[in-house]
């Protein structure tokens, strides 16, 4: 199965995305991206056997850990050069990127290749069709440099299987693996809203 490894925010921060998108998205040549892209990716993982996936979950509930869970929030929507819409992250970024590396070596030691320049602190909520010079949409999203969404804390990490409906992927989560504490102290279980 085709799997890729995200930081999927609480339901109240993903429907904060959703509004967001959908408003961004009335703008001319632009698309919003799908309910379940809008996450964090950390990595691609390829092709992985159910069995390869157990053992990169397990490797990655026994890494050290971190000392504190990552905190974040949304700060700023802005317009990529490749014609992506993004919604950028303040708060712990060190922490987030700390876990996005142990996934990718958690990974190497089963021997499963992952291209780790997926992993942007960055969500992307919508894409431009067509990017044109003067175009109205970047002047629409310069006023939404400073905007700030709620904060939310990374507590676990989840492997997103890729399906493909009707011609476009979907994803679906496989797997949900808790970010360890390297203090032992158990992680506060997310509230079910998935």
């Amino acid at each position: 199965m085709m799997l890729r490894a995200a930081f999927v925010p609480p339901e109240e921060a993903v429907e904060e995305l959703r509004a967001i998108s959908g408003r961004v998205a009335l703008l001319p040549g632009v698309r919003p991206s799908p309910s379940d892209r809008l996450d964090l990716p950390i990595a691609g993982l390829g092709n992985l056997s159910a069995q390869d996936t157990v053992r990169l979950g397990d490797n990655f509930e026994a890494w050290q850990g971190v000392d504190v869970l990552p905190e974040v929030y949304w700060s700023g929507i802005r317009l990529e050069p490749n014609g992506e819409v993004v919604v950028g992250i303040g708060g712990d970024l060190d922490g987030l990127a700390h876990v996005a590396r142990a996934v990718g070596k958690c990974a190497e030691r089963v021997h499963v290749y992952v291209d780790r320049r997926a992993y942007r602190p960055v969500a992307v909520i919508a894409t431009m069709e067509q990017q044109q010079p003067g175009s109205r949409v970047a002047s629409a999203l310069s006023g939404l440099d400073d905007w700030v969404g709620v904060s939310w804390t990374a507590v676990e990490v989840a492997l997103l299987r890729i399906r493909w409906f009707r011609g476009e992927p979907v994803s679906e989560v496989v797997e949900w693996i808790p970010i360890p504490l390297s203090s032992g102290t158990p992680v506060v279980e997310p509230v079910e809203t998935r």
